[in-house]
């Protein structure tokens, strides 16, 4: 199973579970309360089904043999891959965005803090930076993130928060070299 919960199966069948992290968990504020209910009945009794467990990193690995009380050796740490075209090549990119950008990537929900961010980024632009660099942020739009919405038409910053949703690996590419910098303020991430 790929993601967090094993389907049922016959008493003899091996079963690997992948688990990406436990951010329900460590960060239970940041899910809506049907989704929060769901995983915690349903990822403990996946984790004790497992045969084995792959996790995404040591951090996640070491949360659930703190969490759950799993074994190590009962969990295979595999590192979730980067394609080599995301490394930079030296070549200048094509930008999306045609004016200095700082970038943040990653699904809106409100672990991502897109709310510190955007509270930053207005601190920022408050500072009289020329050129005004804008905001872009890429990623779909998950639970919990009409705050941040509310909070840019609030702060009066709709022309200088990009909401770019989800982009294409090209795209995610250029992105990633064009931007001054990238930002990840999440406040918990399995990684």
């Amino acid at each position: 199973a790929t993601d967090f919960v094993l389907p049922p199966t016959l008493p003899n069948t091996r079963r690997v579970l992948t688990v990406h992290d436990l951010t329900f968990e460590r960060d239970p504020a940041s899910a809506v309360p049907t989704l929060l209910t769901f995983l915690k009945k349903v990822v403990p009794d996946s984790v004790k089904r497992a045969h084995h467990i792959v996790a995404d990193s040591h951090a996640t690995a070491r949360d659930l043999s703190e969490l759950y009380a799993v074994p190590p050796q009962k969990i295979t740490v595999i590192h979730s891959g980067v394609q080599p075209r995301f490394f930079a090549d030296g070549k200048p990119a094509e930008s999306p965005i045609n004016q200095p950008f700082i970038l943040t990537v990653g699904t809106m929900q409100k672990r991502k803090n897109h709310i510190t961010l955007v509270r930053a980024f207005a601190k920022l632009l408050g500072m009289g930076l020329a050129p005004a660099p804008v905001l872009a942020i890429a990623g779909g739009k998950g639970w919990l993130y009409e705050e941040t919405l509310e909070l840019v038409e609030k702060l009066n910053l709709r022309s200088h928060v990009h909401f770019l949703g989800r982009v294409s690996d090209e795209a995610l590419h250029q992105l990633y070299v064009a931007a001054r910098c990238h930002i990840h303020p999440a406040h918990y991430e399995g990684f």
